[in-house]
């Protein structure tokens, strides 16, 4: 059996992987802990709704959230379109990463960070 050992470039990955992860959890706190709050705080139909928005993508596997990205806001999409006339891309960039990262990680904050601001509500 072989030795598992770490090659020359494994260090640069996994700290791009981190730094960028940080930058997404970042993102994902301070967008949606407001949102949570939010949707913790009302109870009409437009809260409903916006739950139910955040929620429906948890069904869909990783995969198909993958391929929705890229097909939204990959280079033949209005938005990539849009984009490229500035120069920029999603797709296979830093920026992409974060925005993945973002669609996964802000839906499961509001799924438990909902519960946990109605238990805050009732505190005070």
């Amino acid at each position: 059996m072989g030795r598992l050992s770490p090659g020359l470039g494994d260090g640069d990955a996994i700290t791009v992987s981190l730094a960028l992860g940080m930058v997404a959890m970042a993102i994902i706190v301070l967008g949606g802990t407001p949102v949570a709050w939010w949707l913790a705080k009302e109870s009409g139909r437009i809260s409903r709704f916006a739950e139910l928005i955040v929620l429906v993508p948890l069904l869909t596997p990783p995969l198909a959230m993958g391929i929705l990205l890229v097909s939204a806001w990959g280079p033949y999409s209005l938005p990539g379109l849009a984009l490229s006339h500035f120069g920029m891309s999603l797709v296979n960039n830093p920026a992409a990463f974060v925005l993945a990262r973002y669609t996964v990680g802000c839906r499961i904050l509001l799924l438990l960070h909902v519960p946990l601001s109605m238990v805050f509500l009732s505190l005070f």
